[in-house]
C-alpha cells in the first residue's frame, strides 16, 4: 500500500506556480549560457592554438624550404660545373677529372659524367660497375628530350652507389648542339631531412619533400625516414595543385597519424616542402583547458541549479500568499475591464482603467445599458468579436463625447446561475491610425517603384521574391508582378552564365548582398528572361535589415544591351585600322605571341613577313591622299585574299603591312607567299579612272631560326625588307644572321 502511494505521487503531473515555470526556464536559459560560453572558450582555445602552430610550421617550413633550395643551388652548380668542364675538355677529359676528383660535399653522395651511350665516362668514387645506364630514366628522358633544364629524379639506390640517392642531372651537348651525355650528382636523401635534427623537432612531427609529381623525395619522423613513395592522389599534392602554399590538417597516408601540416611549393624547383606536427601535440595545452573548462562548466551548472532550487521554494510559497490578492488587482489592468449582464443588459463593474479611458465612474453606469454608450450597430459588433474570438474594433464614445476605437477581448463567467460578459478593451485608436499611415506610405513607395525606369525587386534569405516593380515585369518579359513573388529569382532569372552553363547558387554574387553583409555591383553577367533569352545586365545588391539583422536583399538591374554594343564596337576600332580593317600594331603583336607559342608547344616553325609598298608616296604625291588610301585598302584586300584563316595580316605603319604566316612546313611556303604578295600588289589599281603603279618590298623572319622573340622577329622581318629595298625593291630576302638572302 505504502509503495503504491509512491508511486502514485511520483507519477503525479508536477504543478508549479506560473512563476516557478519563469525561474525553470531561467535556470535552463542560464545553463545552456554557460555551456555555450565554455563550449566557445573551448572552441577559441583551439582555434588560438591552431593558429600558433600554423605560424610556428609555415616558419618552419619556409626555413625548411631554404635548407632545400641551398643543398639543390650548391649541387646544381657543382652540376653546371661538371657540365662545362666536360663539353670543352679534350679527349682524355684530365679537367673534368680532376675537378670531379676535387668535390668532396657532405650531402653529394657520386658525381658522375655518362657519354652519349650511357657509358660512365667519369664519376667520383667507386660504387657497383655499371657499363650501361642507357636504360636509367633519367638518362632516356634527356636523350628524348635534350634540353638545358635540371632534372630532379626519383630516389633511388644502386644505380652508382648503395646508398639512398636522389639523382639530380642536366643534359650535355656536343659542339654542334646535339645531345652529348649527362651530367650527374647524386644527393644523400637523408641529407635533406638533417634539417630535423637540427630544429630538434618533436615526436610525431614531420619533415617531408616531395616531387609534383607526387613521389616522395625524403621524409623523415623521430623514428623513421622514407623515400619513393607515390602520394600522387593525397591532400599534399592535391591542395599544392591549387595553391602554392599553405597549411591542413590530415591523416598521413604511410603512418596514419593525423598532423597540421603547413607546405610551400618552391618555386625554383618542382618540389613541395611541408612540416607537420601532430594534432595531439599542437592541441595538447588546448586539451588540458578543455578538462578545466569542462569540470568549471559543471560546477557552475550545479551552482545554477541549487539557486533555482531555492528560487522555486520561495516562489510558490510567495504564489499560494498572494494568489488571493493578485484576484483582487485585476483593477490595475492596463486595459478598461466591464462585468455586464446579459440578461439585464447592465453593467456590474468596472475596473480604474475604464473610467480613465471614458470618463464614466460606476455610479454613473448602474441605470444605462451598453446600447448607450455604443449605437447598436458596434454594439452587434462587439458581441460578434467577442463570442466567437475574431479580431477587430469598435467605436466607442467617451462621455465627453470623444469617440475612440477600442479592441474588445471577453469570456462569458458564471456567478450565481446568471451568465456574465467580462469584457476587455484597449485603445486602439492611435495603433489603427498608424496602421492606416503606413498603408499609405506603402501605397506611395509602389507607385514611386512603377514609376521608375530601374527594375527592382526584393528576395529573402532563401532567394524568394518578395516584391518587384514593374520595370522588372516588362524588361524580364513576364506579364505581372505575380509571376515573381514567392519564386525563387536566382532559379527564374539568374540561373546561368552568358554561355549557358548552369550558375551553381554558391557562385551567384546577387546572394553575397545577405551571405556577406555588404552591396554588391557587377556588369559581367547575363540575366534570363521569361523565353529563355538573356540580355546583358548591370545590376546592384544591397542587404536588407530588419533590427540589425540581414532578412534578404534588394536588387536593381539595368539592360545594358545597348552599351554593350557600343563598348565592343570600341574595342574594335581601338585594335583595328580605321582605314583598311585590319588589326593594329597591338593586336597583331598579340596575335605573333599566341602563334610563336603555338609553334614551341608543337614544336614547329611559323614566319613574319613585312611588307612595305613601294612607289606609295609618288600615288600621293601625284593623285592625292584620298587615292593612297583607296590604295592601301585595295592592296589590304589582295594579301588578306591570299592569306588563310590561320594567318593574320596587320596595317602597323602609313605603307606598311605585317604577315603572321602560322603552321610553316618549309621555309619555300614563305618564299612562295611573299612571290603572290608581290605579284598581286605589282599589278596595277584603279584610282578616281587613274591606274596607281605600286610594288612591294618584303622581309622574312623565321621563328626558331631566326629569332624567338615577336618583337625579336618582326624586327628581323623589317631588316630584311630594308635589305630588299638596297638592292633594288619589289622583292623578298629572308633575314640570315649578318646578312640578308634575297629570293
Amino acid at each position: 500500500m505504502k509503495l503504491k502511494t509512491i508511486l502514485g505521487r511520483a507519477l503525479k503531473p508536477v504543478r508549479l506556480a506560473p512563476y516557478s515555470w519563469g525561474i525553470v526556464f531561467c535556470c535552463l536559459l542560464f545553463i545552456l549560457a554557460i555551456i555555450s560560453f565554455w563550449w566557445q572558450a573551448v572552441a577559441k582555445e583551439y582555434a588560438r592554438a591552431q593558429m600558433e602552430q600554423t605560424r610556428n610550421t609555415m616558419n618552419l617550413t619556409k626555413a625548411f624550404e631554404e635548407h632545400i633550395h641551398s643543398v639543390l643551388a650548391a649541387a646544381d652548380a657543382d652540376l653546371l660545373a661538371m657540365k662545362k668542364a666536360y663539353e670543352v675538355s679534350d679527349a682524355t677529359h684530365s679537367l673534368l677529372a680532376e675537378y670531379i676528383a676535387l668535390k668532396n660535399s657532405p650531402s653529394q653522395t657520386v658525381a658522375a659524367i655518362f657519354d652519349e651511350s650511357g657509358r660512365i665516362v667519369e664519376k667520383s668514387r667507386t660504387g657497383p660497375d655499371i657499363p650501361d645506364c642507357s636504360e636509367w630514366e633519367g638518362f632516356a628522358l634527356h636523350r628524348a628530350n635534350p634540353d638545358d633544364a635540371l632534372y630532379i629524379g626519383k630516389p633511388c639506390s644502386g644505380l652508382l652507389t648503395e646508398e639512398n640517392t636522389i639523382p639530380l642531372t642536366r643534359c650535355i651537348f656536343k659542339a654542334d648542339g646535339s645531345f652529348g651525355g649527362v651530367a650527374y650528382i647524386g644527393l644523400r636523401a637523408d641529407y635533406f631531412t638533417e634539417f630535423y635534427r637540427i630544429m630538434e623537432m618533436g615526436p610525431d612531427n614531420l619533415i617531408n619533400v616531395m616531387g609534383v609529381d607526387g613521389i616522395v623525395r625524403a621524409r623523415q619522423t623521430l623514428d623513421t625516414s622514407a623515400s619513393g613513395q607515390n602520394l600522387a592522389d593525397g591532400d599534399l599534392v592535391t591542395r599544392a595543385r591549387k595553391q602554392r602554399s599553405g597549411t591542413f590538417i590530415a591523416a598521413s597516408q604511410i603512418d596514419g597519424i593525423e598532423r597540421l601540416r603547413s607546405y610551400r611549393q618552391m618555386a625554383e624547383y618542382p618540389l613541395i616542402v611541408s612540416v607537420g606536427i601532430s594534432t595531439d601535440t599542437a592541441f595538447a595545452e588546448a586539451a588540458q583547458h578543455r578538462q578545466f573548462y569542462i569540470l568549471t562548466g559543471l560546477l557552475s551548472c550545479l551552482a545554477v541549479l541549487a539557486f533555482g532550487v531555492l528560487l522555486i521554494v520561495w516562489s510558490e510559497r510567495l504564489w499560494r500568499e498572494k494568489k488571493q490578492l493578485y484576484q483582487s488587482l485585476i483593477g490595475e489592468s492596463a486595459d478598461a475591464i466591464v462585468l455586464y449582464d446579459r440578461e439585464k443588459h447592465c453593467f456590474l463593474d468596472i475596473n480604474p482603467q475604464f473610467t480613465i479611458l471614458t470618463g464614466y465612474v460606476m455610479e454613473e453606469l448602474l441605470d444605462r445599458a451598453a446600447e448607450d454608450l455604443l449605437p447598436e450597430r458596434e454594439w452587434k459588433k462587439l458581441l460578434d468579436i467577442v463570442r466567437n474570438g475574431k479580431k477587430g474594433s469598435v467605436r466607442l464614445t467617451c462621455k465627453d463625447g470623444r469617440v475612440i476605437n477600442v479592441a474588445p477581448r471577453g469570456s462569458i463567467i458564471r456567478r450565481g446561475g446568471k451568465l456574465l460578459q467580462l469584457v476587455s478593451l484597449r485603445d486602439v485608436t492611435l495603433y489603427e491610425r498608424t496602421l492606416a499611415d503606413l498603408q499609405q506610405s506603402e501605397e506611395q513607395v509602389r507607385l514611386l517603384l512603377n514609376s521608375t525606369a530601374e527594375a527592382i525587386y526584393g528576395i529573402d534569405m532563401q532567394g524568394n521574391c518578395t516584391f518587384a516593380n514593374e520595370a522588372c515585369v516588362r524588361i524580364l518579359g513576364y506579364n505581372q508582378v505575380a509571376d515573381f513573388l514567392g519564386k525563387n529569382m536566382h532559379e527564374l532569372i539568374h540561373y546561368a552564365y552568358v554561355d549557358g552553363q548552369r550558375m551553381p547558387v554558391e557562385s551567384c554574387r546577387i546572394y553575397q548582398a545577405f551571405h556577406k553583409g555588404d552591396s554588391m555591383h557587377v556588369a559581367d553577367e547575363v540575366l534570363w528572361k521569361m523565353d529563355g533569352t538573356s540580355f546583358p545586365a548591370e545590376y546592384w545588391s544591397y542587404p536588407q535589415y530588419r533590427e540589425d539583422q540581414v532578412v534578404g536583399a534588394v536588387v536593381t538591374f539595368f539592360d545594358i544591351t545597348e552599351r554593350k554594343g557600343l563598348e565592343e564596337k570600341i574595342l574594335h576600332l581601338a585594335n583595328h585600322d580605321a582605314l583598311t580593317g585590319l588589326p593594329t600594331r597591338r593586336l597583331f603583336l598579340d596575335r605573333l605571341l599566341m602563334a610563336r607559342s603555338m609553334a614551341r608547344r608543337h614544336q614547329g616553325k611559323m614566319a613574319v613577313l613585312f611588307v612595305d609598298l613601294d612607289a606609295f608616296k609618288a600615288v600621293n604625291d601625284t593623285y592625292g591622299h584620298a587615292a593612297g588610301d583607296q590604295v592601301l585598302k585595295v592592296v589590304a584586300e589582295k594579301i588578306k585574299a591570299v592569306l588563310r584563316e590561320t594567318d593574320t595580316v596587320a596595317r602597323i605603319g602609313g605603307d606598311e603591312f605585317s604577315i603572321v604566316l602560322n603552321e610553316l612546313q618549309t621555309d619555300e611556303d614563305a618564299a612562295d607567299l611573299a612571290e603572290r604578295i608581290i605579284q598581286l600588289i605589282s599589278e596595277p589599281i584603279q584610282v578616281n579612272s587613274h591606274a596607281a603603279a605600286v610594288g612591294a618590298s618584303v622581309g622574312i623572319a623565321v621563328y626558331p631560326d631566326d629569332g624567338e622573340t615577336p618583337e625579336q622577329l618582326l624586327e628581323l622581318a623589317d631588316q630584311a625588307m630594308y635589305e630588299v629595298k638596297k638592292s633594288g625593291k619589289n622583292n623578298y630576302a629572308f633575314y640570315r644572321a649578318g646578312h640578308s638572302q634575297p629570293g
